[in-house]
């Protein structure tokens, strides 16, 4: 694997991520959903469609991001996961735990 590192651009309570997400970039990932939850937000989507790797800290970081929203009482939405997330999350068979869109 090469030093690709997931990018994340806040549009509003939209999240959109690109490039690998693993243990680092899954710590900046839960960070910014955080912040995101710090506003009157209704729902946090993350926009998955242009991760190409996500390893099981990657994972174990969309699960906590996930709880943390839930907690708040708010909706926690994947939106076009990648085939390569897509795959990742039906082989750990966690894909139903998130909502998608």
């Amino acid at each position: 694997m090469g030093s690709e590192r997931v990018v994340i651009k806040r549009a509003g309570t939209a999240l959109a991520l690109s490039g690998l997400l693993d243990h680092d970039q899954g710590m900046e990932l839960v960070n910014e959903v955080e912040r995101a939850l710090h506003g009157s937000v209704g729902r946090v989507v993350l926009d998955l469609r242009r991760v190409t790797v996500v390893d099981s800290r990657g994972l174990l970081a969309l699960i906590a991001s996930a709880r943390n929203v839930q907690q708040a009482g708010r909706c926690f939405v994947l939106r076009r996961p990648s085939t390569t997330v897509r795959r990742f999350l039906d082989t750990t068979d966690t894909a139903r735990s998130f909502a998608m869109e």
